[in-house]
């Protein structure tokens, strides 16, 4: 939560979250960023003029965390195939609202516990350069918002990379009337 108060004939202003002080100041202008937990909050706004008259102004409020992105693509159960050593792989997710960068992990086991990718980024598209021999990878993303709290993470999408391509054969082929032998 974001406040600013500018009036030159303050003199005091306090500021409390379900009845705690958030925080206290002593000047006529002010501009300060609090992070509020999950759940239901009542802002009050207290303030004092030079000659001793005050003011109180209330807010209720719920904070809630950021909802989960919803993945678009790799979709679940994709394979990307190559003939060459690596195959790069965009990730791309829908943005949600209140979000000011991502965190995406990528792991060849879908509990996450040693992620080979954990970055966080400003945008919601990331692409990644995998080898490209036989593995199944999972990911999934969550946001940030602007005060650093974490959003929820989205679903566990799979995807599979290899290096034979699907309906690859031996045969013969002609280049130039010349048989050739795969």
């Amino acid at each position: 939560m974001r406040v600013r108060v500018e009036d030159k004939c303050l003199a005091e202003v306090e500021i409390y979250g379900n009845g705690d002080t958030l925080g206290r100041y002593v000047k006529s202008e002010i501009v300060d960023t609090f992070s509020l937990a999950e759940g239901v909050w009542t802002i009050e706004i207290k303030a004092w003029d030079r000659g001793g008259n005050h003011t109180v102004e209330e807010i209720n409020l719920k904070v809630e965390k950021l909802p989960a992105p919803l993945l678009i693509s790799p979709a679940n159960g994709d394979t990307f195939e190559s003939i060459f050593n690596n195959v790069n792989v965009k990730f791309c997710w829908r943005g949600v609202e209140g979000a000011v960068g991502y965190e995406i992990q990528i792991d060849n086991t879908p509990d996450f516990s040693t992620p080979m990718v954990d970055t966080f980024i400003y945008s919601n598209s990331f692409i990644f350069q995998f080898p490209s021999k036989y593995r199944i990878y999972s990911w999934r993303v969550r946001g940030k918002d602007i005060t650093g709290r974490w959003g929820k993470w989205s679903s566990v999408w799979g995807f599979v990379t290899t290096t034979i391509p699907s309906g690859y054969s031996t045969g013969t082929m002609k280049i130039r009337g010349d048989a050739y032998e795969n």
